[in-house]
């Protein structure tokens, strides 16, 4: 992947850290424009909620994903971030490199994260669970 990024003149842009602590991740995520969950319609991504979705979205970093599963539903149906066909590198690389060009876009999609991710935060869900209790 280095010599690729390197043949394609993205040296200056892509970094490759190798292993990082887990508490160090948020630094580098917030450094970045966007956020990348390349995912195929299988099983097991039906099932997930991926956590790097949700750490995105709080940092205030867009999201592309694949449309699968609750992942539509994470990311408000496109609102808060950009949904792509599952397994189709084309549009998962055309949906990077649009929202790479569009910082407005950038920012609108980030605002939006940030907002909706509440919604998955462990103070609201224990609300919603102990109006079901009440």
């Amino acid at each position: 992947l280095r010599h690729q990024a390197a043949a394609l003149g993205l040296h200056k842009r892509v970094r490759f850290t190798g292993d990082l602590p887990h508490t160090s991740l948020p630094a580098f995520i917030a450094l970045a424009a966007c956020t990348v969950d390349p995912v195929l319609d299988n099983a097991v991504a039906r099932a997930r909620s991926p956590l790097k979705i949700f750490e995105s979205m709080a940092l205030g970093v867009p999201v592309v994903t694949g449309a699968v599963g609750d992942r539509a539903e994470l990311l408000d149906h496109g609102r808060a971030g950009v949904l792509v066909p599952p397994g189709d590198v084309a549009a998962l690389a055309a949906a990077l490199r649009a929202l790479l060009e569009d910082e407005p876009r950038r920012t609108q999609l980030a605002a939006a994260a940030r907002q909706h991710v509440q919604r998955y935060s462990w103070a609201h869900l224990a609300r919603q669970w102990a109006a079901v209790y009440r």
